[in-house]
């Protein structure tokens, strides 16, 4: 009897609950849609309208915008996040749209990488191009906002900061602590820059690596300069010579070498931005949010798409875990499926963003995208980083584009065990006793040391797994398997070197690789559709604290956390790139 009243005693509760949740949403929904309808009621008053964006997210190719994302609700959300697609059809909708003359960017804290920031860069100068102003204000500007924000007008408070002193690439090598601890670390790899291994068995970076890494911050650095010189009329030249003596080392600085606009608290932006409108002195500014113009924004639909199929993260095998940080095979694999079978789809553009990871599932995925091409275009569109496997999986597209500022290449295969005996036994206490029926029965495991006779069989599906890789990249490249092995051997490249090396077909960002979609398919008029397709606002809920926890303490410990964080996908063959390489 007493159970049975505390089951009707449960339900009341859990139905109160969650009655009192749903009142909050509604609330809070009725309130959003109140002042978004209130603010664009007063904003149409005006035909002097400034799009305002807030660059404080981590910027991500694709994102959810829902009304809700500015409330503060009373239940944990998922992490915010901003798209580049969706905030450069937001740029591209305003410079088309006569009542918005310009747009205000505060950009004190960038999340993102550099083919990232050149998508929203190239977005600005479209934008500016229809005779419209773009207007930056920061607190502390760093490298990557600097180069953002030249493109238009910048300012910084005058008690703030400039950073503009090169670019650097830290990495964490962890074989000293793994000696502490008794572990033996067990490399299989083909390619002599193949470096992604090199953390566990060395104490710093070799030769080779050194020298690849020299060369892709040269040709990122090169590639920035040049933009920023172009739109300040700075010689790039003079830019490195500032750079390399460091002559910026406060906001009046940047000011004198003419890299900003000047010294302004934001009121005085306001005021400045008041003059480009020709408006009254002290007038207000009739600011519009980019996420409720976005929710207004509407397309004409056409039976003709295009599709931007969305590959983010590291290459796992399975379902991902749903947080944009991962590739799970079977989950792009549907979706690749879905778009395939779709007969209103004409081309897709496969958007990659990743590192690599496994040899198996990359492999997959790189079928999958076989018998798609059979059927429609394919394009691959790299962003930030699109190596190793995220090289891998774009083999298999008719056309690969490249941002000038993406990382890729890294074609090579490794594998990594740990030999855990001494740690098991001398300090834990832990000891093992086997039987087996066959001399390689016992293969692969970490509770002994493995023999010669072992090693060289998974040292030889390594080299398989390689020859395999750069077949596919010959024949995705069109060309000789002796060509590609030159250039693949593990090596990082920097955008610029691999279209010299043949590695991908043109530089250009998302927007060149939808119209080049658009081409080979032979469409004039088409309609966008990203996948995979998010359910808006229920998909960024979460009633855990988990993730919470866990930015916290990413917050907390930056990207030592990433790096360590990494070590999770450190099973089976990998066709990755370099390990916790940090470029700031």
């Amino acid at each position: 009897m007493w159970s049975f009243i505390k089951n009707i005693f449960s339900s009341a509760i859990g139905t109160f609950v969650a009655l009192l949740i749903f009142s909050l949403f509604v609330l809070a929904a009725i309130g959003g849609i109140v002042a978004t309808l209130s603010m664009d009621e007063e904003q149409d008053l005006s035909n002097n309208q400034i799009l305002k964006i807030d660059l404080f997210n981590p910027l991500v190719e694709h994102s959810v915008v829902t009304p809700f994302d500015d409330l503060d609700l009373p239940i944990q959300l998922s992490s915010q996040k901003d798209g580049i697609i969706e905030l450069t059809q937001t740029i591209d909708a305003a410079a088309d749209d006569d009542n918005i003359k310009g747009i205000y960017v505060r950009c004190s804290k960038i999340q993102g990488g550099l083919a990232s920031i050149k998508e929203l860069r190239d977005a600005f100068q479209r934008f500016q191009e229809k005779n419209k102003w773009v207007c930056f204000h920061s607190t502390n500007l760093s490298e990557n906002g600097l180069y953002l924000s030249s493109v238009g007008t910048s300012f910084v408070s005058p008690s703030g900061s400039v950073e503009f002193n090169g670019m650097k690439a830290e990495l964490m090598f962890f074989k000293n602590m793994l000696n502490k601890l008794g572990v033996e670390s067990k490399i299989y790899r083909v390619g002599k820059y193949k470096s992604a291994i090199e953390p566990f068995i060395n104490e710093k970076m070799s030769d080779n690596n050194k020298a690849q890494m020299t060369s892709l911050l040269e040709g990122l650095y090169s590639s920035t300069l040049n933009e920023i010189g172009a739109s300040k009329d700075i010689d790039p030249k003079t830019l490195r010579d500032i750079s390399n003596e460091m002559k910026v080392r406060s906001v009046a600085d940047a000011v004198k070498y003419g890299i900003l606009n000047g010294e302004k608290y934001e009121d005085e932006v306001f005021s400045y931005m008041n003059t480009l409108l020709e408006a009254k002195e002290n007038q207000k500014l009739k600011f519009k949010d980019w996420k409720n113009y976005y929710q207004t924004l509407s397309y004409p639909s056409s039976e003709n798409k295009i599709a931007i199929l969305i590959a983010q993260g590291e290459i796992v095998s399975g379902k991902d875990n749903g947080e944009g940080k991962q590739i799970g095979s079977s989950s792009l694999i549907k979706q690749i499926r879905k778009v395939r079978d779709n007969e209103e789809i004409k081309a897709v553009v496969l958007r990659i963003n990743s590192p690599g990871g496994s040899a198996l599932a990359s492999d997959i995925i790189w079928r999958e995208l076989e018998l798609l091409k059979k059927k429609k275009p394919v394009i691959a569109s790299m962003s930030d980083l699109a190596a190793s496997g995220g090289y891998y999986i774009a083999m298999g597209c008719n056309k690969v584009v490249a941002s000038p500022n993406t990382i890729t290449g890294s074609i090579g295969v490794f594998g990594l065990m740990f030999n855990l005996e001494d740690f098991l036994s001398n300090k834990l206490g832990l000891t093992f006793d086997r039987v087996q029926t066959g001399q390689f029965s016992g293969i692969p495991t970490f509770t002994r040391d493995m023999s010669a006779a072992e090693d060289s069989i998974i040292q030889g599906e390594v080299e398989r797994i390689y020859q395999d890789f750069i077949s596919k990249a010959a024949i995705g490249r069109n060309t000789d398997i002796n060509e590609i092995h030159e250039v693949a051997q593990g090596r990082v490249w920097f955008s610029g070197d691999a279209k010299r090396n043949n590695l991908i077909d043109e530089l250009g960002n998302l927007q060149d690789a939808i119209s080049l979609s658009a081409e080979l398919s032979k469409i004039e008029n088409y309609e966008i559709e990203v996948y995979p397709k998010e359910t808006g606002f229920w998909s960024k809920l979460g009633f855990s604290a988990e993730e919470e926890v866990k930015s916290q303490i990413g917050e907390e410990l930056g990207s030592t956390y990433n790096r360590v964080k990494s070590l999770q996908y450190l099973n089976g063959y990998q066709v990755h790139a370099p390990y916790w390489i940090k470029i700031e």
